[in-house]
């Protein structure tokens, strides 16, 4: 008479124990909160809209200065949406960021929306201020982390000659662990993607082929 097998024992050794106080804390950790900001440039006909969204967390940055002074913009260090153009924007500045002080390549650039289609907050980023300091601008009495959102549209202008790429990827950050954030500036690629083959015209060719294949088999024989 056999006995019954016994069950399957797995041993844990004891360093399991050393595991778990090591992965304990990190996973009790909160994850940082990187609420960014986004810039998305696109080619709309024969114009340019950026479109921004996203908030602002403020506690990893310093604030500058502020007033009724600021116009919406684009060069080769400086991107808002927004406000139209000339209408005294009253805006914040921090400083405290870290990212490229250029995102074309054409320093003589100075575009300025068309008065019809820029709506929603004035906000974007002063990659240089002329020396060297990257500045996030805001609205004016802005809280920490709220929603923004705007559009600007720049008539009549190419993503080309603002001496921008198709695809590119710009980003600047400030704050660390929970308090790290940051803004991207994004380029759409609008090249058109090409239209797949009509069904009809694969069956055509499916067909020929086989002509041609029967064709060649009797030759053969």
């Amino acid at each position: 008479m056999h006995s019954a097998p016994k069950p399957l024992e797995i041993r844990v050794g004891s360093n399991w124990k050393h595991c778990l106080a090591l992965c304990l804390p990190m996973m009790l950790t909160p994850l940082p909160s990187f609420a960014a900001i986004t810039l998305r440039v696109e080619q709309v006909g024969p114009d340019v809209v950026i479109t921004g969204s996203g908030t602002a967390n403020l506690n990893g940055l310093t604030f500058n200065t502020g007033g009724n002074f600021w116009t919406n913009a684009i060069t080769d260090g400086q991107v808002y949406v927004g406000p139209d153009a000339f209408n005294d924007g009253n805006v914040s500045l921090y400083g405290g960021i870290s990212g490229p002080l250029a995102f074309s390549i054409d320093p003589s650039l100075y575009e300025v929306p068309d008065t019809v289609g820029s709506s929603g907050d004035l906000f974007g980023i002063l990659a240089d201020n002329g020396s060297g300091v990257t500045q996030l601008v805001l609205p004016f009495g802005y809280s920490t982390n709220s929603p923004l959102g705007g559009v600007s549209r720049f008539s009549s202008l190419t993503i080309a000659q603002l001496g921008l790429t198709p695809g590119q990827l710009n980003t600047w950050s400030w704050g660390s662990g929970v308090n790290a954030d940051g803004l991207r500036l994004e380029v759409a690629d609008n090249a058109p993607v090409p239209a797949p083959a009509p069904l009809l015209g694969l069956g055509a060719a499916f067909h020929m082929a086989r002509r041609l294949r029967r064709r060649q088999r009797d030759a053969d024989t």
